[in-house]
């Protein structure tokens, strides 16, 4: 779990260089994000917010709307 936070934490680090602006806060979505484990420790290594998705399968919806658009549906 330490290990997948500071990979975490390196992810971060590039994308605020990348962008010149500090990552604010973490959006935690998917299977570990039902894991208070997970998520306090994410809490610790990044010293900043984990914000975790209501949506218990945000990626499945994620990946449905993508494709709806890909075939043209409207309205997602």
């Amino acid at each position: 779990v330490e290990g997948l936070a500071m990979e975490e934490a390196l992810s971060i680090a590039a994308v605020e260089q990348a962008v010149g602006a500090p990552v604010d806060e973490v959006r935690c979505l998917g299977g570990a994000s039902a894991s208070a484990l997970m998520t306090g420790v994410l809490v610790d290594v990044l010293q900043r917010p984990v914000l975790v998705c209501d949506e218990a399968e945000a990626t499945a919806m994620g990946a449905a709307i993508l494709a709806a658009g890909a075939v043209g549906l409207d309205g997602f």
